[in-house]
């Protein structure tokens, strides 16, 4: 939610810089972090400025180096709006400087103003529609060019390449939302493997982990059916493996609550060789894989993740299962997961005054509509913070949800806590 800040400077001018703390009079204002690439500053002074003063001569933004950026000046009575030409650098820190403006009662600002800027890392939402695009799934048609058989003779089939291919689009656009490397790729015999377990399942017309062997089915081809099962996430009732893999993310339902298990494999860091298996609308993905050979440096990785995020892809209601769990996993190299029994959740609409979530180890219960658990099992990363708000309408596009993690502690023994936002779009 947009903050006002309110400064009077001497003289004449009231400045109001919306998106910021309050502040008090100083010639240097407190530097002004994770701003957006194209974040536009919106000035108002308590009296009309004159139009001939408003020039590039005293209304500037520089880089780090000194460098001028080109910026807009807009100027309606007594707001004056600054914009970037082109978009801020990502990362980079900018001074906005204020210098030689009048009012129309021809009254100088008798002090140089000077506001310094960080801009944000994270994504626009033009970046990841841009993403969205190059990932977007596009077959269509037969799923299989050889038909799998779930009677005698026993048949895997063999799935469409660019069947499998949507599959792997779709996971590495989770990744890259979650800000992780988006370079899954298939492989071949986790392919053949996962198909063993997708018609073990068709043939069962149930999803388990640990499916019972069919009579007439061959012990080879049932074992690794069952090998299959216990090494992936399985699905049922979708027609894409597109479709399986966002229900992966969901992770709706009260036995999935426990761990978000499905989520975390496929957001596991180390993850870079998966796997597909389709036949009648049951699905099997391997995702136990952690042969990336480079160590994925990170902190923690939220859910739905940090900054501008789609809202078709996090739901507030499915069915009747509630609001899709949200989930934080940190990384055990860096926080010590044993010491979690101070651990709390503060979660926030800021657009909603209504709603707002402070979660406990007393809001652990199966099938609770309020939740919260930390899981330390080792689905992926052996570490993270489940929760699940109650009363959960809709995730409004334009809403902003902050987290805010209280009770943490470093593998130093050092209290630590974590605080993001989440912007709907």
């Amino acid at each position: 939610m947009s903050k006002c800040l309110k400064l009077l400077l001497s003289g004449f001018i009231a400045i109001l810089f919306y998106m910021m703390p309050s502040l008090t009079f100083a010639k240097e204002w407190p530097l002004q972090e994770n701003v957006s690439v194209d974040k536009v500053w919106k000035v108002k002074f308590n009296q009309p400025v004159m139009k001939e003063s408003v020039s590039h001569e005293f209304v500037q933004v520089t880089d780090s180096k000194g460098n001028e950026h080109p910026v807009n000046l807009e100027l309606s009575h007594s707001t004056l709006m600054v914009s970037p030409q082109v978009p801020y650098d990502k990362g980079q820190t900018y001074t906005l400087t204020i210098n030689g403006l009048q009012s129309v009662y021809a009254k100088p600002l008798k002090e140089k103003t000077v506001m310094r800027f960080t801009v944000s890392e994270k994504r626009t939402k033009e970046e990841i529609l841009k993403k969205w695009e190059q990932y977007e799934t596009t077959f269509e048609g037969d799923p299989y060019i050889e038909e799998p058989s779930i009677l005698l003779p026993y048949k895997t089939g063999k799935l469409h390449p660019q069947f499998i291919e949507d599959g792997v689009k779709m996971a590495n656009f989770m990744r890259y939302l979650a800000g992780l490397p988006d370079d899954l790729e298939e492989d071949q015999l986790l392919n053949e493997n996962a198909q063993y377990g997708a018609v073990l399942l068709a043939k069962n017309d149930r999803l388990s982990h640990y499916p019972p062997k069919p009579e007439d089915m061959s012990e080879e081809f049932y074992q690794l059916g069952y090998q299959a099962t216990r090494s992936s996430n399985l699905s049922s009732s979708r027609s894409t493996l597109e479709e399986t893999v966002i229900s992966y993310m969901q992770d709706f339902g009260d036995s999935n609550l426990e761990s978000v298990g499905h989520r975390r494999w496929i957001l596991n860091p180390q993850l870079k060789k998966i796997g597909f298996g389709y036949y009648n609308q049951y699905s099997a993905m391997k995702v136990f894989d952690r042969s990336r050979e480079e160590r994925i440096d990170y902190d923690y990785i939220p859910w739905p993740s940090e900054g501008y995020f789609p809202s078709e892809l996090f739901l507030a209601q499915y069915y009747n299962y509630g609001s899709n769990p949200w989930n934080v996993t940190l990384n055990p190299d860096k926080y010590d997961n044993t010491r979690i029994e101070d651990i709390k959740v503060e979660l926030r609409n800021q657009n909603n005054k209504t709603e707002h979530w402070v979660f406990t180890h007393e809001d652990y219960a199966y099938g609770s509509s309020k939740f919260l658990k930390v899981d330390q099992r080792g689905y992926g990363v052996p570490y993270s913070i489940i929760f699940r708000p109650d009363q959960v309408e809709e995730y409004k596009k334009g809403h902003t949800y902050s987290v805010h993690i209280t009770g943490l502690f470093t593998v130093s023994g050092e209290p630590d806590e974590i605080s993001y936002e989440v912007s709907f779009f």
